[in-house]
């Protein structure tokens, strides 16, 4: 049985973390044996951008060597690995290995590959290049190696996003209003790297089963509504006129609007006591609730951006969460976020 051949995978703090880890999922589906080896930016940036910890990171791998381990067998000219692949690679890393300057693993095994004319390929980010890229690329290329930009290429024509990602079209696949059986389906075909979904103060339902789903599954939460469409805001908690589209909408309706403005008035109390507004309030909420939740602004005012963008400044005590509780309980809201027919259609909803 011929052996299985040992591809060393670099991955570094340029943005585009995605292709290095698709690029180690791709080489375990060939049979490969992979060495990875990442830069402490990289591992930032891979956590960062997809959500992934250093561990999870590593799992991906056959090996996965410390980046100041100078004396890992990568760093050997008398280890046969077929190739290494630097993806992404950020211009510092370019500029070492151009220069011959090993003064990590990464670095040294990129040069091992170089002198000992293996192939060595450098995903470069950081676009636009100025000079200094240009002839470090140059002076890579002339010394062997393959410098690879990831441009996407439009006649190859992918039939999934999954092939999208591949090609370089598409960088993270996010999803958008689905449920944990649907989620859990996407991620078994491609990573997931996000899901857009309604989420506030009033807006509680993910919690149940939809945000424990995609935490165990690493997948990040981009959080809209959060002021619900204007009711957690005095100003705008009102219908504007005949044409305002939140006249279908249950919440806004005879009845329920009266028993939501009074929910809105015991957080207005909370607020005050704070010195906040609600709004800020709102938003301080949703960015307590984890890291792995980024709350959308929805405005076209600069004034109300900045107002809502005030709500990084506020750090919520215990105490203060617990009023906020209790001044708008979940199960207190009156009515559905969407009338009948499109709450069927939610498959977050089902």
């Amino acid at each position: 049985m011929s052996q299985a051949p040992a591809i060393i995978v670099g991955i570094t703090g340029a943005s585009g973390a995605a292709y290095g880890v698709r690029l180690l999922e791709r080489l375990r589906e060939l049979g490969a044996e992979t060495h990875l080896v990442v830069t402490p930016s990289g591992v930032v940036n891979v956590h960062h951008e997809l959500g992934l910890s250093r561990d999870e990171l590593a799992a991906r791998a056959t090996h996965a060597w410390p980046v100041g381990d100078i004396g890992a067998c990568i760093a050997s000219g008398s280890f046969g690995a077929q190739a290494m692949v630097v993806a992404p690679c950020t211009m510092k890393s370019l500029a070492a290995i151009a220069h011959g300057f090993g003064d990590n693993l990464l670095t040294r095994a990129a040069d091992v590959m170089l002198k000992e004319r293996r192939r060595l390929v450098l995903m470069v980010r950081e676009t636009p290049f100025n000079l200094a890229h240009l002839r470090n690329m140059t002076a890579v290329t002339e010394m062997g190696g393959v410098v690879f930009p990831p441009l996407p290429a439009f006649y190859n024509k992918p039939q999934t996003i999954t092939e999208m990602v591949d090609a370089g079209y598409v960088r993270y696949i996010g999803l958008s209003e689905v449920g944990p059986e649907t989620i859990r389906r996407a991620a078994a075909v491609a990573p997931i790297q996000q899901l857009q979904i309604e989420y506030s103060l009033v807006s509680r339902g993910i919690e149940a089963r939809i945000l424990p789903t995609v935490r165990e599954l690493g997948i990040s939460v981009t959080a809209y509504g959060v002021l619900s469409r204007g009711l957690l805001n005095r100003d705008t908690a009102r219908q504007s006129g005949p044409g305002d589209a939140r006249g279908r909408m249950p919440r806004f309706q005879a009845g329920n609007l009266e028993r939501n403005l009074e929910l809105l008035t015991a957080l207005e109390q909370v607020a005050a006591g704070r010195g906040v507004t609600t709004a800020q309030l709102a938003f301080a909420w949703v960015l307590s609730r984890g890291d792995d939740i980024i709350p959308l602004i929805g405005t076209k005012r600069r004034d109300r951006l900045a107002e809502s963008l005030g709500a990084l400044d506020i750090t919520l005590t215990p105490d203060e969460l617990a009023a906020i509780e209790q001044a708008v309980p979940h199960t207190a809201v009156a009515g559905d976020r969407y009338d009948a027919p499109q709450m069927a259609a939610l498959d977050s909803e089902r």
